[in-house]
Order: C-alpha cells, then structure tokens, then sequence
C-alpha cells in the first residue's frame, strides 16, 4: 500500500483523487493530511488550495474532530521581525475579514485565496450590515450555530448546488462550500452547526489576542464616523485588537493610502470594489487590496508610531 501511495508523488490527478476519496468517506482528519500533502507538492494550484481549506472546514464540523484540530485550524503566520518582509501568503493571513455589507461579503476572502491563503475566519465568507457586525460584537456572538438562530438555505450555482446559513439575530449571510448533494438538510444542520461554534471561538480568541488586522468594508457607501466608531468600540472591548476599515479613496487619500486614526483603528482607501457602488460587477481589485494590505501591516508594525495616531502610508 505505501509504495503505491508513494507512486502518488508528483501525479497531480492521482493525488487530488486520493486526497478526495477521504472525504467520500467522510474521514476528515486523514482528506485534510492528504490534502495538505497534494498542496506541498503543488503549492501554486488554486484549486488544490481550496480543497485543502473545504477539507479543514469539513474536520472543523465533523461528530468526532481529532486531537489535532486546533493545529489542523490554525491560521496565525509567524511574526515578521522589525524590518522582515512577510510573502504575501504571510501578509494575507495576518489579516482577518469581518465580511462586509450590501449582500457582497466576500470579497476579501477571495481576495485572500488569489495570493494563496485559506484562513479559517467566521466571516470571511459573510455578508452582513455595520449594525449587525456591532450587535454580534457586543452580544459575543452569542447563539451563532444554534439550530434555532440558524437557517439553512441552498444556493444554486451552473454546476452544483449548495447550502448556505443565514444567522436570524444577526444578519449573517455565508457560504457553507457543502453540495447539496453529498448530505441531507438535517446532516447539514449538524456539521454547520458545529463548525459556526468552532469558528466563533476561534474569531473571539483572535479578538482577544490581537495578532491580526480586522477587515471591513461596505460597497454602496462609505460609512459614517458614529458607525466607525461603534463598530471600532465594539471591537476594542475584546482587547488589543486593530481593525481596519477600507473605503473609497479622495481628493486627499488616493488609493492605498492607509491612516492610523486612533489606536487600534486604521482607516484603507481604495479606488474601487468588485462592485460598483449600484452594485454591478466590475473586476476583482487585487492589485489596490494588496497595495492597502501591505501599507497597513508596514502602520501595524510600527507599534509606537501607531500609538501616536497620526501617521499615514501611501
């Protein structure tokens, strides 16, 4: 058997169907080992990518998760040294999306999976409003995961169907990646149900540790100062914690200008979203997304200067 398997290396179709069928089997801890073997192989394959992450979110909701799923489900990169330039794998796990409203809240995540990373973040596929992102910061989330709050919806797309959740006290929308096909409603109720409580815990304990830079952004509009500072309050009640908020770019902060306003609040400006502002698709903005990234991790950094409040990067 091994000096089959070992025959596996370096074949990508013979990999990825051996990786898969340990999820057929619905064997999770031995699919995401597997899948993590095919992505050591063939680091640069988006597609390979995604079923390592599909993988770890299916371990995070399983019946029996192993000993080892909080290795399995750990996201959090080494720390750069002061002046250590981090890979943009490294730069996008540092950050942690909080969704964004208007329906469209996945825009970051996406943006993460083109640069190579696949953290595991309870919003990072969720689309809600700024109210909602403050009531669920303030009640800690709260009931999240619970077959009561939680509705089970399904989603169809050219090729397959999917379930999603929709979280009734908080307006959480999010993608599940689980196909309508491979499990009952009532099974998908479950395995969800088990990975929203996993992936709340870990958002809170992020929150508290403050070693990661949360996301924000609404496309229609840009958000009031009273709506920022809520949700910036909401946050700093956990501790330590930075969040970011991106909006569109002005006559004084062109795109990538990013500005420590207080401690703990960073303000992106950006000159367009995958949207529009009336909401028609336009184009992924990678290339502004990572030149924002990269200027708020150089502020974050920069510890004492962001104490100060002032400092800005273009």
């Amino acid at each position: 058997m091994r000096a089959a398997i070992s025959k596996l290396t370096g074949i990508k179709p013979l990999a990825v169907a051996y990786a898969t069928i340990a999820g057929k089997y619905n064997d999770w801890p031995a699919a995401v080992q597997r899948w993590a073997d095919v992505v050591h192989q063939f680091p640069n394959d988006e597609a390979i990518a995604r079923g390592l992450f599909e993988a770890r979110l299916a371990l995070i909701g399983s019946e029996t998760p192993s000993e080892p799923i909080a290795h399995a489900a750990s996201d959090l990169p080494h720390q750069a040294e002061a002046g250590e330039q981090p890979s943009v794998v490294e730069l996008a796990m540092r950050f942690e999306s909080m969704g964004g409203g208007d329906g469209q809240g996945c825009e970051f995540g996406m943006f993460q999976r083109t640069l190579g990373a696949e953290p595991l973040g309870l919003l990072r596929w969720a689309s809600l409003e700024p109210a909602d992102v403050v009531a669920a910061l303030r009640a800690r989330f709260e009931g999240v995961g619970d077959p009561e709050q939680t509705v089970i919806g399904k989603l169809t797309w050219p090729d397959h169907e999917e379930y999603t959740t929709s979280d009734v006290k908080y307006g959480m929308h999010m993608h599940s990646f689980i196909n309508t096909s491979t499990m009952t409603e009532q099974q998908a109720v479950q395995m969800l149900g088990r990975r929203l409580k996993f992936l709340t815990r870990k958002f809170i304990e992020d929150l508290i540790s403050g070693e990661k830079i949360f996301v924000y952004r609404k496309i229609t509009r840009d958000l009031e100062d009273s709506e920022i500072d809520e949700m910036h309050a909401a946050m700093r009640s956990y501790g330590d914690n930075t969040m970011l908020y991106v909006r569109y770019e002005d006559g004084d902060h062109p795109n990538g200008t990013v500005s420590f306003v207080r401690p703990g609040l960073m303000i992106g400006y950006i000159d367009r979203f995958a949207f529009s502002r009336d909401m028609q698709r336009t184009s992924a903005a990678n290339e502004s997304w990572l030149r924002i990234c990269q200027n708020a991790y150089r502020l974050w950094m920069d510890r004492g200067a962001a104490d100060a409040g002032l400092k800005a990067v273009r």
